[in-house]
């Protein structure tokens, strides 16, 4: 295996599930999810957890430019704001 600069600086902090879980939380109640949806999403991330790596989670999320650019993320939360409006 080659050395990955990225992987290395990500082993080297401690990693908390539990952590990962509290900004998934805080990041839903400041969406305006409802309780029972952020309890969904936190029951499916402990299947989630188990059942996929570090690794492929970090491949899931890297293909969506729109995720990773926060400029263009915040617009899109603006448009998706507009939008659920206007249902």
């Amino acid at each position: 295996m080659d050395y990955d600069p990225m992987l290395a600086a990500m082993l080297s902090q401690p990693w908390s599930n539990n952590a990962c879980r509290g900004y998934v939380i805080y990041a839903m109640e400041n969406c305006g999810f409802s309780p029972n949806d952020i309890r969904r999403v936190v029951a499916e991330l402990y299947e989630v957890f188990d059942f996929r790596s570090l690794e492929e989670a970090q491949q899931h999320f890297a293909p969506i430019p729109e995720l990773t650019d926060r400029k263009v993320s915040r617009k899109m939360e603006r448009e998706g704001a507009e939008l659920w409006n206007r249902k």
